[in-house]
């Protein structure tokens, strides 16, 4: 139902001013490749913060390994 009027109102704005309807799907054209965009990055930031809690947890480890080898070396 909404394709078949996406359809008319195309056809419709074809025939009264065809550059209103270019530039109507350039502009759907740029919304649809912004979402991609936005998707994309979304996997990036969870990608990012993934590796930023492995390096947290590591950070974790190191710092308790320090201090048990500080207690062995009384330092």
């Amino acid at each position: 139902m909404a394709n078949l009027l996406f359809k008319l109102f195309d056809n419709t704005y074809n025939n009264f001013n065809p550059e209103l309807i270019s530039r109507y799907k350039n502009m759907k054209s740029q919304i649809k490749d912004q979402k991609d965009e936005n998707a994309d990055l979304l996997k990036q930031i969870d990608l990012l913060n993934q590796e930023i809690k492995v390096i947290f947890e590591n950070i974790i480890k190191l710092g308790s390994r320090l201090s048990t080898l500080e207690k062995i070396f009384e330092v």
